[in-house]
């Protein structure tokens, strides 16, 4: 069986999806804490998605480090180029 991954969904239908976000954000498990373990998604005043949060992967700062500093490495060599 092939496990399609679409790009939208149908009103009330159940879907499992991976979040990220920018900045970080306090979250748990809804089995350990069910009031943090709950999110809304809104766009312009409407809310488009409820769910749980059944797991998560925390925020990994020395990756996010790693690739900004090669990605400044790469403006820098391309100013002076």
């Amino acid at each position: 069986m092939k496990k399609d991954k679409p790009k939208f969904t149908r009103s009330f239908a159940k879907c499992l999806v991976r979040i990220a976000t920018k900045a970080p954000v306090p979250v748990e498990k809804v089995s350990d804490c069910a009031p943090l373990g709950r999110f809304t998604l809104r766009d312009e005043g409407k809310t488009i998605a409820i769910g749980r949060i059944t797991r998560f992967i925390p925020f990994n700062k020395e990756k996010v480090a790693t690739s900004t500093t090669q990605d400044s490495a790469a403006a820098a060599q391309a100013k002076s180029a």
